[in-house]
């Protein structure tokens, strides 16, 4: 695996993750708001969608402390 890219698109509160450079993939539904991509080929997983990141996560966080 090669460098991590990230990217938040604050407008649409997504945070977008690919592992290596950003390529063609197929994107299925994970876990309530999670996308996963995967490479057709290989069948590696080369970058993660997260929905609502910062209602989800960081807010989340806040709240804890």
């Amino acid at each position: 695996m090669g460098k991590t890219f990230t990217d938040y698109d604050e407008d649409a509160d997504m945070l977008y993750i690919s592992f290596d450079k950003p390529k063609i993939a197929v994107t299925i539904d994970g876990n309530d708001g999670e996308l996963i991509r995967i490479d057709p080929y290989t069948k590696e997983i080369v970058g993660v969608t997260i929905i609502d990141f910062k209602q989800r996560y960081i807010d989340l966080l806040l709240e804890r402390k």
